[in-house]
């Protein structure tokens, strides 16, 4: 029977591939190793993975949260356990259908549910048992779901899969993948495909030369024939960030007044949009009383017998955008500022790890659940995930009843205060979510704006697309 079913896959796969059907091919220069959702890495692979995957719950163009594969679910009472049922008559490519022995074993290979006690209550429905509240929980259902024993099987880039597309061709030049091919009938542009080169210049000289149809890229380009569908990624807030452990030489007072300089517009134009807060871009959740742009054009202090070191990772965009800041400071505040670049390892390994910092310019990820637990609870402190050493009792105590909360009223209740403490004690100063720059052919229409909270979700429109 296995083999059987490995030889319908392959046919069907090879027939997909060479039928007829418009075509969208994108340029990338990551390699990629696995698409199955608990192994996924980098952004291709987590890009690749959404697309031919579902989970029990999924997050449409506005970033809201709705069913997928589940059909009905029950919460206890006292928070700790979560009861899905999932749709009848749900199926994998290879024909067999989805099953709650599939959930139990995505759950037993998922990092992010591990000592979850799970039960199969029959073939449709399943039920999780949580040690702790967790109010995120439900958000962690949007993993996809993989088939029962698949891990196993290897197939990493082309896996047995349930979602709206199916990988139907890997073309390889010895270890190197060259090509990676995608197909739905459910779409304009049937096909999907992601050729790979070695690096950016690369991806530029394809797009001018026609191979590729799209292409993302942090640098701006003057491309003919290509319209550039900026979006922000809002899972990534970039800003300065300050060793709390060093408060005595960056008080609160001198946090607030650095605040008070920086031109959030100015830089917000060139490199993305704005950052609300800690918890930016939620309908719900965001506090709007927050000062989130305290620039004052007219304040004025004096701070020459300071100097700081501002460290950051080695990129034109992290460079200019420090010398935006180093001339803030200078003129404002008459701060002597000093720029330290690093590579993207020494700079995780010598200056965050080690906490061998007065100040950075970093970019931290967020999930789309309001929970910040794991950037600003004191507990973080020792595991190195809190790597400003922020602690404030206050801010702990709401992180933890933000996150054993299920009622959305006092979920908010908590998060504003946190929101609040927070901003007294500014560990941070954000800046922006960063724009990526997304080169489109023109002959491909129907691009509309979407929440893009990462990069995968510039295909949320997909369905609209269309190539003339």
């Amino acid at each position: 029977m296995e083999i059987l079913t490995a030889v319908y896959l392959f046919l069907s796969s090879l027939f997909l591939s060479i039928i007829p059907g418009r075509e969208f091919k994108e340029g990338i220069f990551q390699q990629p190793t696995s698409f199955y959702p608990p192994l996924t890495q980098n952004s291709i692979e987590k890009t690749v993975s959404k697309l031919i995957f579902r989970g029990l719950f999924r997050y449409n163009t506005y970033g809201e949260l709705e069913n997928d594969l589940v059909d009905t679910y029950q919460i206890s009472d006292d928070g700790l356990t979560y009861t899905f049922k999932i749709k009848d008559n749900q199926y994998w490519i290879d024909g067999k259908k989805i099953t709650s022995d599939d959930i139990l074993y995505t759950s037993y290979n998922s990092p992010s549910l591990q000592g979850i006690s799970t039960d199969k209550i029959d073939d449709l429905t399943v039920k999780f048992k949580l040690q702790n509240k967790y109010s995120p929980f439900i958000s962690l259902m949007t993993q996809g779901i993989v088939q029962n024993n698949s891990l196993e099987k290897g197939n990493d880039l082309t896996p047995v899969s349930s979602g709206d597309f199916r990988v139907v061709k890997v073309k390889r030049s010895g270890p190197i993948i060259k090509e990676i091919t995608l197909y739905s009938s459910k779409y304009k542009i049937s096909k999907l495909t992601y050729r790979f080169y070695s690096s950016e210049d690369e991806l530029f000289t394809a797009a001018k030369l026609g191979e590729i149809d799209a292409f993302t890229t942090e640098q701006e380009h003057d491309l003919p024939n290509f319209s550039n569908y900026k979006y922000p990624i809002i899972s990534n807030s970039y800003g300065l960030f300050f060793n709390m452990a060093q408060e005595k030489s960056i008080d609160v007072t001198l946090r607030k007044n650095i605040a008070k300089v920086i031109d959030y517009e100015e830089i917000d134009q060139k490199y993305g949009i704005p950052v609300e807060g800690v918890i930016s871009k939620d309908a719900v959740y965001t506090d709007k009383k927050a000062t989130i742009n305290p620039f004052d054009s007219k304040f004025k202090d004096n701070y020459s017998d300071k100097e700081l070191i501002i460290k950051s990772t080695n990129s034109k965009r992290n460079l200019e955008v420090l010398n935006g800041i180093k001339n803030y400071l200078e003129e404002s505040l008459e701060l002597s500022i000093e720029i330290k670049l690093f590579s993207n390892q020494d700079f995780i390994e010598e200056v965050v790890k080690k906490k061998d910092f007065d100040v950075i310019f970093f970019g931290i990820e967020t999930q789309k659940d309001p929970d910040r637990y794991i950037n600003w609870h004191s507990s973080g402190v020792k595991s190195g995930f809190n790597f400003t050493s922020y602690q404030n009792a206050v801010a702990d105590k709401a992180l933890e009843e933000g996150r054993s909360q299920t009622d959305q009223t006092k979920r908010i209740i908590n998060y504003n205060k946190f929101q609040e403490t927070f901003n007294k004690d500014l560990p941070a100063i954000f800046l922006f979510h960063p724009f990526v720059n997304y080169y489109i052919s023109n002959r491909v229409t129907g691009i509309g704006e979407k929440y893009t909270f990462d990069s995968s979700d510039r295909y949320l429109d997909f369905i609209n697309w269309a190539i003339n």
